[in-house]
């Protein structure tokens, strides 16, 4: 027997090299599951065969190289090794837990194997054979080592050694557990050993026929795919589908229908010739359930009427009367029904059921088309929208620009970390920075505070950030050069459509001028008030001189100690600039006389007559007087009258004055008549008279 060398690639873990040609053993765990997925829909149950069979071929060529490498006669020892060897490929801890090799009976276990690995990762625990790959191996292992040694009994036939999976760790086993045996062995032991499938060779020659006749079928169909993907408007989409499937195929004819879920009509919007043109201007529909459309639409399956005289759910169409045979197709998209797709043959048998997988894959084309061409219709229309949206915020992008670049405030934009991203030509104007050059952006906002101010307010901004969203503040500001000013701040967040907060925005005012104006109105206030005051107090204290001998001083209003002392000051001061001998004190206006105010008064009467002035209370009512008796007070010594009119004439007369009081009209004239009837009667009479 030639010498061949087999060794294990240590680059690539699992990969076998024999003389010098490096074979896979499918070690390879993470593709494992799919590839066998991909053949499975392809081969079907026949995938497991296959498997079978490309792990006897490994386990021939593991086999024949051990054999090789040991120049010894096969038997026991020689099938364990083989094992082994498979186990280092990385395929899974194998261990032979019973072995009677003189008649081909083994039983392997293996807690991991890649296969139920695979299987058990990706939560696939059907119940079928997981690691066939492996049940080959150590098949072909058995059948190999009893081949090489030549000692094949009557009683074990090499062709009858099968390996059975008995559990698998793929299908929820705690291991996978391999018995390999002679069939009849095997059913002694209560195994089944599985009913022979037709070959994969032959499996492969259907399928190539099948592809090849796909293929022919997909040829026609890429055509109408490629003009079905660039159609965008609908109606075109529907003209150019009818048309195509009507020359690629030979239909007589060929239609589709659109369902309206809110009427549960199917509408036909397009169709081949001059019968579509007919029945798309009449308005042609059919109800749900009507027809072959109808019942297609309602059930989602496909129909194929080889001849519609046999089918009673058939409905002739009068603008179709040469139809024969009918296949009705669903234009799917997903579990949504949009259509119909409906063709027809003028012969009997015209359509099969080899047609409907074409045609199933071209409805769904088209629903995809029809839902590619509405999307683009929304997607024009949210086009122009956006564009009109952009417009209108790239004017109000213009417009805040223009705000801001001729706003007299700071305007301000940082991120959220606090450098400056944005700043208006007021910033550069007087914090001294330079505009060309943008130089404040990039700065942080935190240099243009002095240190201990922003530490003062700092952590009160960032509280009021995060609870009301803004903060308003005068704090000192540093300008490039150095020198500081105050200002008030406003800082808000600046947040997008989502609420989110991306960047901090600050509007600063220069507080320098309305600090001088605010000065300025403080001291005018003063003033005012200083003038209001002596305003007030001549107002509170008036004396108005009725001859040089006689002041009166009319008070109004009430009377408090600090008015009381206003009041005897300007009476004494008054009575020494006239020398006047009487002051009349008038307490008409003084709204209530206590024991404060009848105490007030009595000082200034006894400070004017210190001075040697006569005073004189007017204005007493009835009330007041009952409040002096009341209170008890002394008026001894002065003069008090009713009213202010009879207070005067008692002054006047004091200084040998008194008041005229003008005669009335009446009186004038009685007076007149009076002096002519007196003057006339001391005229003489003349002689003799009348009588003489």
């Amino acid at each position: 027997m030639a010498s061949k060398q087999t060794k294990w690639d240590s680059t690539h873990p699992g990969w076998l090299q024999i003389d010098g040609i490096r074979t896979i053993l499918l070690n390879v765990r993470d593709g494992v599951y799919n590839l066998r997925q991909i053949l499975r829909a392809g081969l079907g149950e026949a995938e497991a065969d296959l498997m079978f069979d490309i792990g006897q071929e490994i386990g021939r060529a593991i086999a024949r190289n051990i054999l090789a490498e040991n120049d010894v006669q096969p038997d026991k020892e020689i099938f364990c090794a083989a094992v082994e060897t498979f186990t280092r490929a990385g395929v899974g801890d194998l261990n032979v837990k019973e072995l009677a090799w003189e008649k081909g009976w083994a039983v392997v276990t293996c807690p991991n194997t890649f296969e139920g690995w695979a299987y058990a990762q990706n939560n696939d625990v059907r119940p079928e054979s997981k690691c066939d790959y492996s049940r080959g191996v150590l098949a072909s292992l058995m059948i190999e080592t009893h081949r090489a040694a030549g000692t094949e009994p009557d009683s074990l036939h090499l062709k009858d050694i099968y390996c059975i999976e008995t559990t698998c760790v793929g299908r929820g086993d705690s291991e996978c557990r391999f018995v390999v045996g002679i069939s009849t062995d095997l059913q002694v032991a209560g195994l089944t050993i599985p009913q022979p499938r037709p070959t994969v060779q032959d499996q492969l020659e259907e399928m190539l026929a099948t592809a090849q006749r796909r293929a022919v079928q997909l040829e026609v169909g890429r055509e109408v795919a490629l003009r079905l993907m660039a159609a965008l408007d609908p109606d075109e989409l529907m003209a150019q589908v009818v048309q195509l499937l009507k020359d690629y195929f030979g239909y007589y004819h060929v239609q589709v229908y659109l369902l309206h879920l809110e009427t549960g009509f199917l509408s036909m919007v397009e169709g081949t010739g001059e019968p579509g043109r007919l029945m798309k201007e009449s308005g042609y529909r059919l109800a749900l359930g009507q027809g072959l459309v109808g019942k297609v639409a309602q059930t989602g399956l496909p129909m194929v009427v080889t001849d519609v005289s046999e089918e009673p759910q058939w409905l002739s169409n009068p603008f179709l009367p040469e139809t024969l045979s009918e296949l009705t197709i669903p234009l799917r998209l997903g579990e949504e029904i949009l259509g119909v797709l409906d063709v027809q043959s003028k012969q009997v048998n015209g359509v099969a059921e080899e047609d409907v997988s074409l045609l199933e894959g071209l409805a769904g084309q088209i629903a995809i088309a029809l839902q590619n061409a509405e999307l683009f219709a929304k997607v024009e229309t949210q086009r122009a929208k956006l564009e009109e949206q952009v417009a209108a915020r790239t004017r109000e992008l213009r417009e805040f620009r223009t705000f801001a670049e001729t706003a007299p405030d700071i305007i301000l934009l940082s991120d959220l970390d606090e450098t400056i991203r944005y700043a208006n030509p007021a910033f550069y104007a007087l914090f001294g920075y330079s505009a060309a050059s943008n130089e404040a952006v990039g700065l942080s906002i935190v240099r243009l505070f002095q240190t201990d101010e922003w530490t003062r307010i700092g952590r009160e901004v960032e509280s009021a950030l995060e609870v009301a969203g803004s903060h308003r503040g005068n704090i000192t500001m540093l300008r490039k050069n150095g020198s500081s000013f105050l200002a008030s701040v406003i800082t808000f967040l600046v947040r997008d459509d989502q609420d989110v907060p991306t960047a901090r925005a600050y509007i600063v005012r220069d507080l320098t001028a309305e600090q001088q104006i605010q000065q300025e109105q403080v001291r005018l206030r003063e003033d005012l008030i200083t003038t209001q005051e002596r305003l007030i107090e001549e107002l509170s204290t008036p004396i108005i001189p009725v001859t040089d001998d006689v002041l009166v001083m009319p008070l109004v209003g009430s009377i408090d100690n600090p008015r009381a002392q206003r009041i005897i000051e300007a009476l004494l001061k008054e009575i020494e600039d006239h020398l006047a001998q009487i002051v009349i004190l008038d307490i008409t206006g003084v709204p209530q006389v206590d024991s404060d105010v009848a105490n007030y008064l009595m000082q200034a009467a006894l400070a004017a007559r210190l001075l040697g002035t006569e005073a004189v209370l007017v204005g007493i009512t009835p009330q007041v007087a009952q409040a002096f008796v009341d209170l008890d007070v002394d008026l001894t010594g002065i003069v008090t009258r009713s009213n202010l009119q009879s207070g005067v004439e008692y002054a006047l007369s004091q200084v040998g004055l008194h008041i005229a009081r003008k005669p009335s009209r009446t009186e004038l004239l009685r007076n007149a008549l009076e002096t002519r009837v007196e003057a006339k009667a001391q005229q003489p009479q003349p002689a003799g008279g009348l009588l003489g």
